[in-house]
């Protein structure tokens, strides 16, 4: 029997659609008359019946034998589109009426290899999600399929966000106010715009001790409209240019008062990045952005405003942490994947943190939603060489790991000792080792990858802690 086949009755007057229950058995009530039946499933070919005569007070069978339809390999690799790492990632397929059998699995976490079966002529969109954070979601469709298909992913990292593993924003500008004041300057009615270390809300800055606020020690005044504007400040030629600032503000309703953020490109008239609306609200230091890419090899300037009414005051407009970011970029390295076990019982440890010597470090996880690899599993960056990684958490653990090296050519996959990765397969088996307190851990997996004329690394270690 086939499950869930959807049956449609088709006439002049009327249209029934009911699907077939455990059995591949239908039944349904429709209005006399002459209808076309076609019954449908994913993975089998459509047949419809013409003709088929409706009576009055009776019962009319129709049966139908489906065709099984051709499946075909859908199969390829998601990877960082900058530098070719291999990545875990989730896929979604959506696109068949009838829903799939699979409609989403998981890369291996090593390869980023991923495999799935589907049926003959449907046209499928495949939305890809990386496992990391920073990375900006994939889609693709593929078909109507008519054969095997490879369908590759490379994923750009988010040049805003930048905080995929590996990744660092390059300033064209960054100013902390922590050494001066940062050459800003202030004027205006009722100014009282101050440098320095928060008395009164907020009390802190959001990066360090200093920032500018519209009253240190106190509220901002009635009938105020003044101005706090930054210096002139040259940009190079890059991409994209885009600015970060930190702020809180605790202000009355915006019928009364307002504070604004601006920015003036090459000089030209001030364009608001963030205004205050709606009602009083106290909010503390958040990040903003704004893309003032129209300024590559010209100028920029920034200016925070405020107006008050004659009554009714509050902490103010406090602005810290101005940035431009200028790009976001990979550095020489990789990514290592793993799991953290328990020693004595090899039960997955989430919430371990799995340190390199070199500062870069994760936490290990469930993957409720893959059941192909165990929970207690980190993916983070490691600059290139002989690393050593320890989980701390009980006793320490702290296998070498080797991220980097090696020569330039094709994408290949190597052998060490006994320990390999899963093959070319949906899903991965996580295969265990015990390891001793201080024991280096020599079988690792590992795959490396042409990208940037150099060749990539990733690395699949396992603690047991």
């Amino acid at each position: 029997p086939i499950v869930d086949a959807q049956v449609s009755a088709v006439g002049i007057t009327s249209t029934l659609v009911t699907a077939t229950d455990a059995l591949g058995f239908y039944t349904s009530t429709i209005l006399a008359g002459s209808f076309s039946v076609t019954a449908d499933a994913y993975g089998f070919q459509s047949s419809t019946v013409h003709n088929v005569e409706i009576f009055p007070d009776s019962t009319t069978t129709q049966d139908f034998e489906l065709t099984p339809a051709s499946m075909y390999t859908v199969d390829g690799t998601v990877t960082d589109a900058n530098t070719g790492w291999p990545l875990y990632a989730h896929l979604s397929i959506s696109g068949d009426p009838f829903d799939p059998p699979i409609s989403d699995l998981w890369t291996d976490p090593v390869t980023g290899y991923y495999q799935i079966e589907l049926a003959e002529g449907i046209t499928y969109s495949i939305d890809v999600e990386a496992w990391t954070p920073g990375y900006i979601p994939g889609n693709d469709e593929i078909g109507p399929l008519t054969s095997n298909t490879i369908a590759d992913f490379a994923l750009d990292v988010d040049p805003v966000a930048c905080n995929a593993p590996g990744y660092f924003s390059t300033y064209a500008y960054i100013e902390d106010f922590e050494e001066n004041d940062g050459s800003y300057t202030h004027s205006g009615t009722q100014d009282e715009w101050e440098w320095g270390a928060p008395i009164t809300w907020p009390s802190t800055c959001s990066n360090g001790t200093s920032c500018w606020g519209t009253d240190l020690a106190g509220n901002y005044d009635n009938s105020a409209n003044n101005q706090l504007l930054s210096p002139v400040i040259n940009m190079p030629t890059a991409t994209s240019l885009v600015a970060f600032w930190d702020q809180a503000w605790h202000i009355e309703n915006a019928d009364w008062d307002h504070a604004y953020a601006e920015v003036s490109i090459n000089s030209g008239g001030f364009q608001p990045m963030w205004s205050h609306s709606g009602p009083t609200t106290q909010e503390a230091w958040q990040e903003f952005n704004y893309d003032v890419s129209g300024a590559l090899g010209g100028t920029i300037q920034f200016r925070f405003r405020f107006t008050s009414d004659s009554s009714v005051v509050y902490n103010g407009y406090y602005i810290d942490n101005l940035r431009v970011v200028s790009s976001c970029d990979p550095t020489p390295g990789g990514l290592v994947v793993g799991n953290v076990y328990d020693e004595n019982t090899l039960e997955t440890l989430n919430g371990a943190i799995v340190v390199n010597e070199d500062g870069f470090q994760g936490e290990a996880l469930a993957t409720p939603l893959d059941e192909g690899v165990d929970d207690g599993f980190y993916s983070i960056f490691s600059p290139s060489g002989s690393k050593t990684f320890t989980a701390p958490l009980g006793r320490p653990a702290a296998p070498d790991v080797e991220v980097g090296g090696g020569t330039t050519g094709p994408a290949r996959r190597r052998r060490v000792r006994r320990r390999a990765a899963a093959g070319l397969r949906r899903r991965q088996r996580v295969h265990r080792r015990r390891l001793r307190p201080g024991h280096r851990l020599h079988p690792v997996s590992y795959t490396h990858l042409r990208a940037h004329e150099t060749v990539r690394w990733i690395a699949f270690a396992v603690f047991c802690v």
